[in-house]
């Protein structure tokens, strides 16, 4: 299990558009089992990642737990601006 946190220039609309391309059906093949304001929860039978958005002194806040895809969540992370 793994449990990281960044921050990023994005606002967080676009933020949700990027996790759900990356780790949604048309990326990583996870299924959004849960969306609602400010968490999104994406899984399979393998796995899932859960991301929490906040926003912090005109910053956009990104938590990401996730269980059998810490790779991916590293990599997502990497891409942020």
């Amino acid at each position: 299990m793994l449990n990281m946190e960044s921050k990023t220039k994005l606002k967080p609309a676009e933020l949700r558009e990027r996790l759900e391309a990356f780790f949604g059906e048309r990326g990583e093949g996870l299924q959004m089992e849960r969306s609602t304001g400010n968490c999104i929860v994406f899984c399979n039978n393998i796995g899932h990642v859960t991301a929490t958005i906040s926003e912090k002194d005109a910053q956009t806040v990104l938590n990401l737990v996730t269980q059998e895809y810490e790779y991916q969540v590293k990599e997502f992370l990497k891409k942020l601006p």
